[in-house]
């Protein structure tokens, strides 16, 4: 209950230092457009306080030269969060989160790198897939920076995952996640890579930075 209340708390950032201020964002891309979603809290594990940009600070992305101001998003029992949506970002690129302050210093120094781009060659959008039989699946080129998950669900089969995966190009699903039941339905299969980022020191309580790019198709599973 305590640590309820403590999270309903409404803090205006015009009221935190930088030492007690912790960040987590997270970076997607589908390939068309690349969103920034972001929070900011007053230090981490049970007694986290979520942090309102207040007054003339600001979340800033920063992508391809330009700013791009994180706009405010409700999340509900007085948390909030910020985003932004920039145009689709190319391989390697670089995405910085700033944080403009009047309380204390400007936070700077925290960026990702943009994981590459990549099509999923097998199976491909539409697909028949036969049930109870395990699915071999490929994707164009590997990765070996980062990790890549996958995940496969549809209303007819148990659905499957397999996180932090080596990014070599290749997964099996097993035929234990196509046991369709005696039924048939769509199932979607998703890719996604991520890349862990650099996190400015001057966060003083923490956080992470990531990157995530990622595909989906689907197919139709069947005995």
């Amino acid at each position: 209950m305590i640590a309820l209340l403590l999270a309903c708390e409404e803090l205006p950032s015009t009221d935190v230092m930088n030492d007690e201020l912790a960040l987590t964002a997270l970076v997607t891309t589908d390939g068309s457009s690349t969103q920034i979603d972001a929070k900011v809290q007053r230090g981490q594990g049970l007694g986290w306080t979520p942090v309102h940009v207040a007054g003339e600070e600001a979340l800033v992305a920063t992508w391809d030269g330009d700013d791009h101001t994180l706009e405010a998003v409700e999340l509900g029992l007085g948390d909030v969060g910020y985003t932004t949506t920039v145009s689709a970002a190319s391989d390697g690129a670089d995405l910085g989160v700033r944080f403009d302050r009047t309380a204390d210093d400007t936070i700077e120094g925290t960026s990702v790198a943009v994981p590459p781009e990549f099509e999923i060659t097998a199976p491909l959008p539409g697909a028949g897939v036969a049930a109870d039989t395990a699915l071999i699946v490929l994707w164009d080129g590997s990765w070996e920076e980062g990790t890549i998950t996958l995940s496969f669900s549809g209303e007819c089969i148990p659905g499957w995952e397999v996180t932090d995966a080596d990014d070599v190009g290749e997964l099996d699903i097993p035929a234990e996640a196509l046991a369709s039941e005696g039924a048939a339905c769509g199932a979607t299969l998703t890719l996604v890579r991520t890349a862990a980022g650099t996190l400015s020191e001057a966060w003083g309580a923490g956080g992470s930075i990531s990157a995530q790019n990622g595909r989906a198709v689907t197919v139709a599973v069947g005995n």
